[in-house]
C-alpha cells in the first residue's frame, strides 16, 4: 500500500472503471495471476464464511498478502514506477478488492486501507460496501507461475552453493522438464539474473546452473554492483529519486555504458562548451550542453564498427560492447 501510494494518480482514480474482468489474454502475465489469485481467494472466502469456518480463510489471506509483496509486486515494481498504467489499475484492484475480503475478519486493518484508496464514487465506508464479485479462476495460470517459482527457488539455492550473489549475471539455468511459455521464462530469466533457460533432459538434478564466467558477463556484474552502490549513497544522502547527486565523470561514463577512453574526450568537449556558454549573450543552461555532449558519445557506440576499435573495448571486451550497442538501438531506435 505504502509502495502504491508513492506511484498514485488519484485523478486518474476517479475516473477509472476498472475490475478484474478487464485482464485478458494479452495483459502481462503477473497481473493475470494476481487477479486470479485474488478470485481464487475470494471465492474460497465465500464460501467458508458461509459455513462458518474462519481458519481457512485467514490462512489463505496470510498467503495471498505474502504472494502479492514477494512476488507480485518486487517483479512488477519497475514497470509502477515507469508509469506502466495497467500495473497501477491492477494493483489498485487488488489493494481494494483485498480489504473488501477482509472486512469480516479484520476490519480496521481493512477500513484503513479502504480510506486510503477511496475514490469519489466509493461507499464511505469498506463496510458500506458490497461484497466483491470473482470471476472464473483460471488454474492453469496459478500452476504455470507455482512451476516458475519452483524453478526460481531451486536455481536461487544452486547460486547460494556456487556462492554467486544474483547480481551477477550467468549464461544458463538447464532445467530436468521444461514446458513453460515465454512469458514465464522472461520471468526466471529476470529473476536468477540468466541469459538462457533451457530443457535438458540429461542433467542429474532439476536444474543445473551454469556458472561459468566470460569477461562480458564480469563486466556486467561490476556494472550492476556499481548501480547498487550508487542507490546506496542516494540513500544514505537521503535523496529523493528526483534530486540530483554529484558524481564524477568516471562515474557519469560509467552509469551511462559509455567508452572509459571516451572521458577525456568528453571533458575536453565540455569545458570548451562551458566556455563558450559562459560568453553569450543569453543565457544557457550547462547541463543540457553537458548532457547533450553524453548523448553524442552514446551516439557514437550505437554508430561505431566496434571491432575496428579494440582498445576502447578493453577490459569488458567486444561481446559486453556489442550487448551494449544492441541496448541502445532497442533503447533509442531512430531517436537522432
Amino acid at each position: 500500500l505504502a509502495f502504491y501510494e508513492l506511484y498514485r494518480d488519484k485523478e486518474w482514480e476517479n475516473f477509472s472503471q476498472y475490475d478484474g474482468a478487464m485482464i485478458g489474454k494479452e495483459a502481462h502475465v503477473l497481473d493475470q495471476w494476481i487477479v486470479n489469485r485474488i478470485y481464487e481467494l475470494n471465492k474460497l472466502t465465500h464460501e467458508s464464511l458461509d459455513q462458518y469456518k474462519l481458519l481457512e480463510p485467514v490462512r489463505a489471506m496470510r498467503d495471498f498478502i505474502n504472494d502479492l509483496s514477494t512476488w507480485y509486486l518486487r517483479r512488477s515494481r519497475e514497470r509502477i514506477k515507469e508509469g506502466d498504467t495497467a500495473a497501477k489499475m491492477t494493483l489498485y484492484y487488488i489493494l481494494k478488492t483485498l480489504a473488501q475480503i477482509m472486512a469480516p475478519l479484520a476490519p480496521f486493518a481493512a477500513e484503513d486501507i479502504w480510506q486510503r484508496l477511496k475514490n469519489d464514487k466509493d461507499e464511505e465506508s469498506v463496510h458500506l460496501s458490497r461484497f466483491p464479485m470473482w470471476d472464473k479462476v483460471d488454474s492453469q495460470i496459478i500452476e504455470n507461475m507455482q512451476k516458475t517459482r519452483e524453478i526460481v527457488s531451486l536455481g536461487l539455492e544452486a547460486r547460494q552453493k556456487a556462492k554467486i550473489q544474483v547480481r551477477q549475471p550467468l549464461s544458463k539455468l538447464e532445467v530436468k522438464k521444461y514446458k513453460l511459455a515465454d512469458e514465464y521464462t522472461e520471468l526466471i530469466k529476470d529473476e536468477l539474473n540468466v541469459k538462457e533457460v533451457l530443457e535438458n533432459k540429461n542433467i542429474g538434478t532439476e536444474v543445473f546452473l551454469d556458472v561459468s564466467m566470460t569477461p562480458a558477463l564480469k563486466a556486467e556484474g561490476e556494472y550492476r554492483e556499481f548501480m547498487r552502490e550508487l542507490q546506496d549513497r542516494r540513500k544514505r544522502l537521503g535523496l529523493k529519486p528526483s534530486d540530483p547527486m554529484t558524481m564524477t565523470s568516471s562515474e557519469i561514463y560509467k552509469k551511462y555504458k559509455i567508452f572509459a577512453g571516451l572521458q577525456v574526450h568528453m571533458l575536453r568537449v565540455g569545458a570548451v562548451a562551458s566556455l563558450i556558454c559562459d560568453n553569450l549573450s543569453e543565457s544557457v543552461k550547462k547541463n543540457d550542453v553537458l548532457t547533450a555532449c553524453l548523448l553524442h558519445d552514446m551516439g557514437n557506440i550505437i554508430k561505431s564498427d566496434l571491432p575496428k576499435f579494440p582498445a576502447f573495448l578493453e577490459p569488458e571486451g567486444l561481446e559486453y560492447w556489442e550487448g551494449v550497442k544492441v541496448e541502445f538501438e532497442e533503447k533509442y531506435k531512430d531517436n537522432d
